[in-house]
């Protein structure tokens, strides 16, 4: 139970040993640096035979640094809880020999799951002193002394005469021409042309030698141009004479009689008012009853009634056909009709943006501003 309690605590007691083997000894540094740590529980206990998941970070400048390098390892402690690490060995995409370890200070970071996977539960943090950086002593910082120059002498050249290469000297110089067999252009007289003849020109098909096309006489436009009816190929049927009756002019202001049987479409219609109060109360209306002002109702229920009637024309009625019928833009605005069915039946940018349409909206719908 204790065991499990250790992956969540945040406070781990761990006790490491650092021992930092110096590898300036050998003739070549090897790019790694050996490591080990006593790996305890939460209980102080050791933590043997076991295989435990490692991260590893080299900081640089402070224990709260930037990392340089980060590996991960999955070591084996011993039976003393004892794991042995060699760092720069790891599974990393960093590059250990490219720490600059001339610019210090560094510290190494560890992270350890006792569990063997990546959730790291136990930390700590301390400095490389003098030891790794025998790894710099593959540099040197300063040179004193000689140094003799073993590249070639190189000799300036006169730039204003070029260099002299030969053909030895360049291997992938390929063919080349050494002498120019082209044809000696001679220039001609441009004011007089050039002749082509038809043997030069490899694709000129048909050509014409002479015109063959009518010869085309000018006309009077004055007097026009005659055109037979069989000089025009979808001539179709045509009037030679108008057999339409002959309109004589009215006098507007007497009007004009249309009879009964002039009109096929007529229907019953009334030749006198006959109508009163009877005919009236026979259909369905109340005799002695007020007739009610339909433009504004006097009555509450006759009103209400016009309300909802009215609404329902300015929701649901042609934005162009209300705008003619007066009402107001703004009315048909607050009402749903939209920007764009407001500018289509006439209604301008200007008032639109009056009656509370934003810019945004008159430019998403594809009206100017």
């Amino acid at each position: 139970m204790k065991k499990e309690i250790c992956k969540f605590r945040a406070l781990i007691i761990i006790t490491l040993t650092n021992l930092l083997i110096c590898s300036s000894i050998f003739a070549q540094s090897p790019e790694k640096i050996s490591y080990q740590a006593v790996i305890r529980n939460s209980d102080n206990n050791l933590v043997t035979n076991q295989s435990i998941g490692m991260q590893i970070s080299i900081l640089q400048g402070a224990a709260e640094g930037s990392s340089v390098y980060t590996e991960t390892i999955t070591p084996l402690t011993n039976a003393n809880g004892l794991v042995s690490i060699e760092i720069g060995t790891g599974t990393t995409s960093d590059d250990f020999s490219s720490i600059d370890w001339a610019n210090g200070p560094y510290f190494i970071k560890t992270e350890t799951d006792i569990e063997g996977g990546t959730n790291y539960t136990i930390s700590g943090i301390s400095q490389l002193l003098s030891v790794p950086y025998a790894l710099h002593a593959k540099t040197a910082e300063t040179f004193t002394g000689t140094l003799i120059e073993t590249d070639p002498v190189f000799n300036a050249w006169d730039k204003s005469t070029g260099i002299s290469i030969s053909e030895s000297q360049i291997t992938d110089l390929g063919t080349y021409l050494e002498s120019e067999s082209d044809p000696v252009f001679n220039a001609w007289d441009k004011s007089t042309g050039v002749s082509i003849t038809e043997s030069q020109i490899s694709d000129l098909g048909t050509y014409l030698v002479t015109e063959a096309d009518p010869v085309f006489n000018a006309w009077d436009k004055s007097t026009g141009v005659s055109i037979t009816e069989s000089q025009i190929s979808d001539l179709g049927t045509y009037l030679e004479t108008e057999a339409d009756p002959v309109f004589s002019a009215w006098d507007k202001s007497t009007g004009v009689s249309i009879t009964e049987s002039q009109i096929s479409d007529l229907g019953t219609y009334l030749v006198t008012e006959t109508q009163n109060l009877s005919d009236v109360i026979a259909v369905n209306n109340l005799a002695n009853g007020q007739i009610k002002n339909l433009s504004d109702p006097t009555e509450v229920k006759d009103a209400t009634t016009k309300s909802y009637v009215d609404t329902m024309i300015i929701k649901f009625g042609s934005t162009s056909r209300l705008l003619a019928g007066g009402f107001s833009a703004s009315l048909l605005f607050e009402y749903g009709h939209s920007a764009s069915e407001l500018f289509e039946s006439g209604t301008s940018v200007s008032e639109l943006i009056s009656i509370g349409v934003g810019v945004s909206e008159l430019l998403d719908i594809g009206i100017s501003v």
